[in-house]
């Protein structure tokens, strides 16, 4: 026999889950990393313009055989005689500068739509807790409190017994599979 009251639904405590927006992806923050490599190259290649400027000592202790020496040298490399290798490298640095942008944004919009997709199908599936936990449950709970309470006169109404019992534990059971992929969608 089954005992009806031991399968009553418990009051159970939901929270609605919600993945914040702040959270940013690995791609997003790789592509943001390279982003910031490609402008720093550009910076880099910016510098080009400018002279480099060389300073060097180097001092010699000597020996037996040598004298002490000391040496100093000044260098300075021009970029205005080959000013075109500069110009191309600015460039170049320039539009792996913009292709980057462009990536990053496609990244960060892709991560924000997985994000929205997830945060309403967490929402659908939280609804459908719900929906089982306070709707179908109770009713099939009612119905089958009723069936047991009615004496079991005919086969005919032992067969609906059964199957209002089924129903029941199928709702409870379909209810549980939806708190699983919740918890699977929200992990």
């Amino acid at each position: 026999e089954i005992k009806v009251d031991e399968l009553s639904p418990k009051s159970i405590d939901l929270v609605e889950y919600k993945i914040p927006s702040e959270i940013k992806s690995l791609q997003v923050l790789v592509r943001e990393a390279e982003l910031q490599k490609t402008e720093i190259g550009k910076s880099l290649s910016k510098q080009a313009y400018l002279p480099d400027l060389t300073l060097r000592y180097r001092g010699y202790q000597g020996n037996d055989m040598t004298s002490k020496s000391e040496e100093l040298m000044v260098g300075m490399t021009l970029p205005f005689l080959f000013i075109w290798q500069p110009r191309a490298e600015v460039s170049e640095m320039s539009a792996k500068v913009i292709a980057a942008e462009a990536e990053l944004k496609k990244v960060q919009i892709e991560a924000s739509l997985i994000l929205e997709n997830s945060n309403k199908k967490l929402s659908s599936q939280y609804q459908q807790i719900l929906t089982y936990r306070d709707k179908i449950i109770p009713r099939a709970f009612k119905r089958l409190k009723l069936i047991n309470d009615l004496s079991a006169r005919t086969a005919e109404s032992l067969d609906s017994r059964q199957m209002i019992a089924a129903d029941f534990f199928e709702a409870s059971l379909r209810e549980i599979d939806l708190r699983k992929k919740k918890k699977k969608t929200f992990s």
